[in-house]
């Protein structure tokens, strides 16, 4: 049995990627790559694990259910009403994608 979102529930995501390449000088610099917009399912992390593993953190995280198919990496960034999430940890599932976000 699939989610079922409710309209009031689902926010558009916008993923991120850093990637470092080569300054032409000195060092490297980082660049932030467009992975994806897509909509997901966005809640706060209030479950048991989670605060035992996180604590005090999961005040600043977020969970985002992703319906669509979405190459999404630890550490990528998920922007969501202009604040950026931190990729620290992903499931997946036939038809969804769980991410856990935390506030940078």
């Amino acid at each position: 049995m699939g989610l079922r979102p409710v309209k009031r529930d689902v926010k558009s995501i916008t993923i991120y990627r850093t990637t470092k390449t080569d300054s032409g000088y000195i060092g490297t610099v980082e660049e932030e790559t467009l992975i994806d917009t897509v909509d997901a399912i966005v809640s706060p992390v209030t479950d048991e694990l989670a605060v035992r593993i996180y604590g005090d953190r999961i005040e600043k995280m977020l969970q985002f259910t992703l319906m669509t198919p979405v190459n999404v990496r630890y550490g990528d960034k998920i922007v969501l009403g202009g604040q950026k999430y931190r990729v620290i940890g992903k499931s997946e599932y036939s038809d969804h994608i769980n991410v856990r976000g935390e506030l940078e």
